[in-house]
């Protein structure tokens, strides 16, 4: 037998080119996926700061609601620094409600112009003595190089103010008459 009759095997495996494309598509694929994880772990990071400031924030909001039991706010302006990361602002200012007063929120009856009446009597407008606060807590942070921050704001009134005008108010008004009796036949 000649050298040209002799069969040759069939080669298997791959060649060295094979394997280094392989090698290159399975790191482009594997820095994609790391890239994503480390994008994927720094999103987690904020969501959790921004928690846990939210978080912050509504505690501080709380205290204000809760401390109107004791009275009206005083209006103040106040900072503190709650662990390495966060400082809350607590501003809390008077409201000027303006010439119409809380009476126009509460529907105070509109005189006519020239008459001094509505509805041919006499209308007396309420006087409510209430004062309005505007609540503003800013919780903020650096994440990286740039300031991050939530805010919450809320309006504050003394309660005990509001019931004593409005059960004032209340006396003043007869009370309902009695629903009609139903007759049975």
């Amino acid at each position: 037998m000649s050298d040209s009759q002799v069969k040759r095997p069939a080669r298997s495996g791959f060649t060295l080119l094979e394997v280094l494309v392989a090698v290159a598509l399975l790191g482009v694929v594997v820095s994609v996926l790391a890239r994503s994880a480390i994008e994927g772990m720094a999103y987690e990071g904020d969501a959790g700061r921004r928690t846990r400031a939210s978080l912050l924030a509504d505690r501080a909001l709380f205290q204000v609601e809760a401390s109107l039991e004791l009275g009206p706010p005083k209006a103040l302006h106040e900072e503190s620094q709650e662990g390495e990361e966060f400082r809350v602002t607590l501003d809390v200012q008077p409201i000027e409600l303006g010439p119409g007063g809380l009476d126009a929120l509460l529907g105070a009856p509109e005189e006519k112009q020239g008459t001094g009446k509505r509805g041919g009597a006499a209308a007396k407008a309420p006087s409510v003595g209430l004062s309005l606060y505007r609540v503003l807590v800013n919780v903020s942070w650096f994440e990286g190089l740039h300031a991050q921050s939530v805010t919450r704001s809320s309006f504050a009134y003394d309660a005990s103010a509001a019931a004593q005008a409005l059960g004032s108010e209340d006396e003043e008004k007869p009370p309902p008459p009695p629903p009609p009796a139903e007759e049975e036949p």
